[in-house]
């Protein structure tokens, strides 16, 4: 049987991805324009993204995840304090 998960609890998961992109980009060396490029999305978008002003999407984690060369899963986990 599938436990389904509350609702609630992947909202804040997905939150979390903006603190962890600013992190890997800070690993990488990278700034937000680098970041698009990579990731093949506009800079516009990758700024919306990070800002809070536009959702995201499966597609633009999957994009994000895959120019950082991080899992999905690491892209939505609890940032390490």
């Amino acid at each position: 049987m599938v436990e389904l998960t509350d609702p609630n609890d992947v909202s804040e998961d997905i939150r979390n991805y903006q603190t962890n992109v600013r992190i890997f980009m800070e690993e990488l060396g990278w700034d937000m324009p680098r970041l698009a490029r990579e990731a093949k999305l506009s800079n516009s978008h990758v700024n919306n993204l990070l800002a809070r002003r536009t959702a995201g999407s499966l597609y633009c984690f999957i994009k994000l995840a895959r120019a950082l060369r991080v899992g999905l899963d690491d892209l939505v986990a609890p940032p390490a304090e």
